[in-house]
């Protein structure tokens, strides 16, 4: 039987090549997002303008954003201290948004000391599973955002309810109007006499059957 060609397997040092360079990829991408995002921040305030970010002083937003910022500013365990963003480059900005990168930094993080940065983004308990974590459990069935999006939506559906019931009450106090217009106008273009106008309206000499209730 002829020999059979095949691949070579892939070594140790080939999987470890490809792992890092995915995880440099990776982080590349994770930065150009947060950069790309910062410049239409939900929560933006402008003294100049009279149109905020939208959700402006939005609780929730804030404690998410908290969260996330401790997180990132927290790092991970390494021994009896600890391994941040900051030590590959990347900062949170002064106001606790993401993020600010050092690329000279971030470059020699990623090319000479990538030991570092991988222990930074370890599976186990990585800065990227730490945001995870806490990303699920906002997001997630009964989490903050799902019970905050419920509050909102009941208050919609009660502000809906109120307006059908406002635009029904309009609607019926119209026609009442309407009806009682009509039957007014009806009386005056059929009543040509003017002493029985007189008489109903008062005159002169006379307050009239309305105005004393006779």
């Amino acid at each position: 039987m002829a020999p059979t060609s095949c691949s070579p397997p892939v070594t140790d040092d080939r999987a470890g090549h490809d792992h890092a360079g995915r995880h440099d990829h990776e982080l590349r991408l994770a930065v150009q997002y947060a950069r790309e995002h910062n410049e239409h921040a939900l929560t933006q305030f402008n003294a100049s303008s009279t149109t905020q970010g939208p959700l402006l002083g939005n609780s929730t937003l804030n404690t998410i954003k908290n969260t996330l910022a401790s997180i990132v500013a927290g790092g991970v365990k390494n021994g009896s201290s600890s391994l941040n963003l900051g030590s590959i480059g990347i900062s949170l900005q002064a106001d606790g948004t993401m993020m600010s990168v050092d690329s000279t930094a971030l470059t020699n993080a990623l090319q000479n000391t990538r030991p570092r940065s991988r222990r930074i983004f370890n599976a186990t308990n990585g800065i990227g599973e730490q945001l995870n974590a806490s990303i699920t459990n906002f997001t997630q069935t009964g989490g903050m955002i799902d019970v905050r999006t419920t509050a909102l939506n009941s208050d919609l559906t009660g502000i809906s309810t109120q307006q059908t019931n406002l635009n029904d009450y309009i609607s019926q106090l119209t026609s009442q109007y309407a009806a009682q217009f009509t039957a007014l106008n009806t009386l005056m273009a059929t009543t040509n006499n003017s002493a029985y106008l007189m008489q109903l309206f008062g005159g002169t000499n006379s307050a009239g059957a309305l105005a004393t209730n006779k």
